[in-house]
């Protein structure tokens, strides 16, 4: 094993395309983004694998994807993306 890590279930959020980031906000995840996410981390998914994540502006898949490539120079917004997933609703 690579590591000591344990899935709690084999139920997996796939990855999809969901088309909420704003080109005009340089295709970064947002607000939208951090919600759906930590809406599905509260319907118990053991893994959730994040969306289409576009690494060259220039060859995109749909124009509302996310993208990370060298001109996004803040990693915040990835960073909150990310914790939303981890802020479901502790009921376990």
């Amino acid at each position: 094993p690579i590591s000591q890590k344990v899935v709690k279930n084999r139920i997996a959020k796939a990855a999809l395309t969901e088309g909420l980031s704003e080109p005009r906000q340089n295709n970064i995840p947002n607000d939208s983004h951090c919600e759906l996410y930590r809406q599905w981390s509260n319907g118990g998914s053991g893994i959730i694998i994040t969306g289409n994540v576009m690494v060259d502006r220039n060859c995109k898949e749909a124009p509302r994807n996310v993208i990370l490539d060298e001109k996004t120079s803040d990693l915040m917004p990835f960073r909150r993306w990310a914790n939303s997933i981890h802020q479901r609703d502790q009921d376990d």
